[in-house]
């Protein structure tokens, strides 16, 4: 059963300082895009263990770095197998990563047109919420 769409939930900028200092990641408030800026594939492990004892918000930034990092695999067999971890997250609490699956979607526009991982998350989104109109 499709959920209604949650109201909206944004990353904070406290949320956004805890996780920086959790992980050891050099953070400014100038780094408009700080989770996109310092996700690394390579620790995509270290974000989902911090996941795992997060409070809503912190794990709100945590997505957003999850998804980057995933897009970032250098192969399309890379992605896949990060994909799975992710998505079991996001199934678990679709409305807190509504909103931040909806931006990655990149609704009107191909699926071409936005990240690797956009496929997915559209794959996604379509067994939980409806389809923007």
């Amino acid at each position: 059963m499709l959920q209604n769409l949650p109201p909206q939930r944004w990353e904070t900028t406290a949320a956004r300082q805890l996780v920086a200092s959790k992980l050891g990641l050099p953070y400014a408030d100038v780094m408009q895009d700080w989770p996109w800026e310092v996700a690394s594939p390579e620790h995509l492990d270290d974000y989902r263990q911090l996941y795992a004892s997060a409070s809503d918000d912190e794990r709100v930034v945590l997505m957003e770095m999850m998804l980057q990092a995933t897009t970032d695999q250098e192969e399309p067999a890379a992605l896949e197998h990060a994909w799975g971890p992710v998505k079991g997250l996001l199934d678990q609490n679709p409305a807190l990563h509504a909103w931040t699956v909806h931006d990655w979607c990149c609704w009107g526009a191909s699926a071409q047109a936005g990240f690797e991982i956009t496929p997915y998350l559209r794959s996604w989104w379509a067994t939980h919420f409806a389809l923007p109109a």
